[in-house]
């Protein structure tokens, strides 16, 4: 048990100008490494305190989903109920966003690339499937629900499946999270740099940093106060006896500084640091030009030091890494989820903040039932001093006889009945609830009281869900900028053949090898040029080799995979079907029915037997239908023939005059 004497941060974070502060004796860094510490300090502080508009309220936010709803501590006879209505309004949202799988398809710019934009498709699906990022996906929308904001890491983990490496897409937590203040998005014209502030163990960062010979410098920097902790909901408060002070009960003390760890600073930005080079022209015969005063003629070229973007890493004041990003791209590892979008801002807006107080509300009123029912709702005894009964023996228990001198009063008071008014605002709180959210008895699934057809249901439905619809298009928005970052690290590091198989399909056939090949080389001026080509390799030892041209474009159908939008789909799939505007096979797509390929195959080949059956069948029909006809002329000629032979003999055998 300790006191609650200063301000606490919302989460783990290093004190302010964590980098001028004290350092391990023998760090002694040069004038280039103090002044890339300050720099880092300097974007980190200026990003941090930009931040605090939005970040003020986050840990209250995940307390009310977790239904730590009241801060203060009442008295043990007053109620602290709570009906976490936001429980139940983000967790109606996030399974219908989630219910289908969503697709990421490749759209080529250049209409040789059809062919590979297909193959990417592929290994999109197959990678999303094979490493589950589905889960990684739910995890960023709560965050999104909750803070407003959700972020994924897009990076490569070269050591993953066995040292083949795999492409990683993870969740990034919010509260590490500190974007240029003048940022609109992630990698938009405005940001000039993105930071992640996480604190880790000091152990693990002289690990990962084993080879740089500063890093045994590395201390521990971190303010860590359990108030700020997401994980500590249930902590006990109290006022001291003594006097106005805050007291806090937990499971463990409130150290200033975790001792075990440092916050690792990794700031990714755009410098416009250059090189420049200087060149002597020379003339056609090799010697060199001559400005106007005989000196020779030189030329300045500039080069920016980072063209694909500038990495810095700083733990515990101490300098790690300083280079340029690894990713060919130039773009920023992260993508940015929006719940509800702020014109014109980085950070959006959760369902928290909007719902947190109507839902304090709801339970004040229903704290307020339940104590007016405790308080004032059992029956009480009205006994007078001479009726001669004794009030220890008077137990509310069925059958009891009260015996009282007569002229005397024994009566039993009826509580006091709830304020008439007190249900109706409930109600109609719940209904200012539902409101806020979007969210609907309907499009929850709720039968309303009145009869409907199912048409106006629809309609009903379609109409209520337009808040969904929204969260759905930021969905494919955020997962179309994942989709370019995805492909932009399958075209770098995808260099080793892997094995891709074709989702829904377990056929051999469906499976293929896959990589990229990248070929240095010079066009006809001398320039370096770098061409890419993807190599195709199927089961049966065939390969194909396309070249890599142009750029692709992500297109993304999360939205129309929602439920009630995919139920529509497929009723106007198998209207059109019966129509005989589309067949069989883009029926099965609309209803992305599994392993349709197979069904497909399957249906043919009943079709091919059934058709060379009725051939068959023909066949014989025919043959049978010849032999007939074979017999039946034959039995006509011998029957001419027959008769011809008894004309003759009775020819020869009639008398002659």
């Amino acid at each position: 048990m300790s006191e609650l004497t200063v301000p606490y941060l919302p989460e783990h974070q290093a004190s302010d100008n964590f980098n001028s502060g004290d350092r391990q004796p023998g760090y002694n860094p040069d004038q280039e490494t103090k002044k890339i510490l300050q720099m880092c300090d300097a974007l980190y502080s200026r990003a941090k305190k930009y931040r605090k508009r939005y970040d003020q309220r986050w840990i209250d936010f995940y307390k009310m989903f977790r239904g730590r709803q009241w801060k203060e501590v009442r008295p043990a006879y007053r109620h602290s109920e709570v009906l976490n209505l936001i429980f139940e309004t983000i967790q109606s949202m996030v399974p219908i966003l989630t219910d289908s799988k969503p697709k990421l398809e490749f759209l080529p710019t250049i209409p040789t690339q059809f062919e590979l934009a297909d193959i990417l498709t592929k290994v999109a699906a197959n990678d999303w499937e094979h490493n589950n990022w589905l889960y990684t996906l739910t995890e960023i929308i709560f965050d999104a629900h909750f803070y407003g904001t959700g972020f994924a890491h897009v990076g490569f983990n070269k050591d993953a499946e066995m040292g083949l490496g795999s492409i990683e897409f993870e969740s990034q937590d919010v509260f590490y999270t500190f974007p240029d203040p003048q940022a609109r998005d992630i990698n938009g014209k405005r940001t000039k740099h993105f930071i992640i502030a996480e604190p880790v163990d000091v152990s693990a960062v002289k690990k990962e940093y084993a080879n740089v010979p500063d890093a045994k410098y590395i201390s521990a920097d971190v303010v860590d106060f359990q108030q700020g902790d997401k994980a500590d909901i249930y902590q006990v408060m109290f006022k001291s006896p003594t006097d106005s002070k805050l007291i806090v009960e937990g499971p463990s003390g409130y150290d200033t500084i975790a001792k075990n760890q440092t916050l690792k600073l990794t700031i990714y930005s755009k410098d416009d640091d250059f090189n420049e080079e200087s060149k002597i022209e020379l003339g056609e015969d090799g010697t060199p030009k001559l400005d106007e005063n005989g000196n020779d003629q030189v030329t300045f070229t500039r080069t920016l030091k980072y063209p694909q973007g500038r990495k810095i890493v700083v733990a515990g004041g101490v300098l790690l890494e300083d280079g340029e990003l690894e990713f060919e791209d130039g773009q920023f590892p992260f993508v940015k989820l929006t719940n509800y979008i702020l014109p014109r801002e980085f950070w959006g807006v959760g369902e928290v903040e909007n719902l947190d107080s109507p839902q304090k509300t709801i339970n004040k009123i229903i704290s307020f039932v339940l104590d007016t029912m405790t308080l004032m709702g059992n029956p009480i005894w009205k006994v007078s001093d001479a009726s001669g009964v004794d009030t220890d023996n008077l137990f509310n228990k069925p059958g009891l006889i009260v015996e009282y001198a007569e002229g005397s009063t024994v009566e039993r008071l009826p509580g006091a009945e709830l304020p008439s008014f007190v249900l109706p605002l409930l109600d109609r709180y719940r209904k200012f609830f539902d409101g806020v959210s979007g969210q609907t008895d309907l499009s929850k699934g709720v039968e309303g009281e009145d009869p409907m057809s199912g048409d106006a249901i629809d309609l009903m439905q379609q109409a209520q869900q337009t808040r969904l619809r929204l969260k759905a298009r930021n969905i494919d928005a955020f997962l179309q900028d994942f989709g370019k970052l995805y492909l932009s690290r399958v075209f770098q590091y995808y260099s080793v053949p892997r094995i891709v198989r074709v989702s829904g399909d377990q056929n051999a056939s469906q499976f293929f090898y896959f990589h990229v090949e990248k070929l240095e080389g010079q066009d006809a001026a001398g320039n370096p040029v770098t061409k890419r080509n993807a190599v195709i390799t199927k089961h049966d030892g065939t390969s194909n080799t396309v070249e890599i041209e142009g750029d692709f474009d992500v297109r993304v159908s999360t939205g129309s995979t929602l439920g009630f939008e995919q139920d529509k789909k497929s009723g106007l799939a198998m209207n059109l079907f019966k129509m005989q505007v589309i067949d069989a096979e883009e029926l099965l797509k609309a209803l992305d029915y599994p392993n349709y390929e197979s069904v497909l195959q399957r249906v043919n080949q009943q079709k091919q037997q059934a058709a060379q059956a009725q051939s068959q069948m023909q066949q014989q029909q025919v043959q049978q239908q010849m032999q007939q006809k074979v017999q039946l002329a034959g039995a006509t000629t011998h029957a001419k023939e027959l008769g011809k032979l008894q004309a003759l003999q009775q020819d020869h055998i009639r008398p002659k005059f």
